[in-house]
């Protein structure tokens, strides 16, 4: 049996999160749920999990990957029977039917092609730095709305974080997955993007309710410098993405004026400033990609090229077919 709701988690050295995830997802809906675990390196809890509760798979790729991949990797066990998919991160725990709210308004709503909730810091105290981000490009979402606030079930928004979205599954398969070109951080904004020029919208649900712990996978300085790299780099091809045709033209102003500005920030050691090496590393790492960015067309045929390496979509017999590469030991 495939069920009309399948959750897609990530697990990436998640002992301390997964635990706590997957008991609130056993309270999240009443509807039947397939689970779609990825054993993405440095789990060993698993085994102790509660499955049970779901359909479920545990699939392990055959090495590790980025956020965007391993999320592609677990599409390949989905097919045009799933209803929706959810993206879900590890260090996430939801209240009671936020899964219920959320699909209630795909059902209402034909044209919403994503959603994500209302999402909260770990210990509910306030909002999650992401989400806040997203919400304030909502026009209806209250500027001043505070976690106790009732909120509407649904805002229309021009984009979600990836902590938790849902996407109408024949929406994703007309757009594409996730870009690997991200790695992480923007490929959920990219995704957007992509589905808001499909036709369809995005929203928020204000009943719905999770908590997310930001940055669960940066342990160490050296690791939190990283991330922080590939914030800076991949902000750089959302901007330019969103500029369409028009890239070069986006990009004189940025090359003589932002880029600039942010280097005598970062020298002078402003707040949120980035170290200059941090700034500038990121800047560096796009030359390997800079004449895909620098032209739609280019982007354009790595980013088809990418889906044909796929077989995008996934197909009903993607499941049996991905299984056998992937090391699945659980179903």
């Amino acid at each position: 049996m495939t069920a009309g709701l399948t959750i897609v988690l990530v697990a990436y050295y998640g002992d301390k999160w997964l635990p706590a995830c997957i008991d609130s997802l056993a309270t999240a809906s009443q509807r039947p749920v397939r689970l779609i675990l990825v054993d993405n390196a440095g789990n060993r809890c698993i085994s102790d999990l509660d499955l049970a509760r779901f359909e479920h798979c545990v699939v392990r790729p055959p090495h590790r990957l980025g956020f965007s991949e391993a999320n592609n990797f677990a599409l390949g066990y989905t097919d045009e029977r799933d209803e929706i998919i959810c993206f879900l991160n590890q260090d996430t725990r939801g209240r009671v039917g936020w899964l219920d709210e959320c699909i209630e308004q795909f059902h209402a709503e034909p044209q919403l092609g994503a959603l994500s909730p209302a999402i909260h810091t770990y210990d509910w105290r306030q909002w999650d730095p992401a989400f806040w981000d997203c919400a304030r490009g909502a026009a209806e979402f209250p500027a001043n709305a505070t976690v106790e606030d009732r909120l509407r079930p649904l805002y229309a928004a021009p984009r979600i974080t990836a902590a938790a979205m849902l996407v109408r599954n024949a929406v994703l398969r007309q757009v594409g997955p996730f870009d690997p070109i991200f790695g992480s951080y923007y490929e959920d904004y990219d995704l957007c993007r992509r589905i808001r020029r499909a036709g369809y919208t995005i929203g928020i649900c204000g009943t719905a309710r999770l908590a997310h712990f930001s940055g669960s996978s940066t342990s160490d300085r050296r690791a939190e410098r990283r991330r922080a790299r590939l914030i800076v780099r991949n902000r750089v091809i959302d901007r330019l993405r969103e500029a369409g045709r028009h890239r070069l033209r986006a990009m004189l102003p940025y090359v003589f004026y932002r880029l600039p500005y942010n280097a005598c920030r970062s020298l002078w050691g402003t707040p949120s400033s980035q170290p200059l090496s941090v700034l500038m590393g990121g800047h560096l790492d796009l030359l390997p990609i800079l004449d895909r960015l620098l032209s739609e067309r280019r982007d354009r045929q790595h980013w088809q090229a990418y889906l044909e390496s796929l077989n995008w979509p996934p197909g009903e017999l993607a499941a049996e077919t991905t299984s056998a590469l992937s090391g699945e030991y659980s179903a």
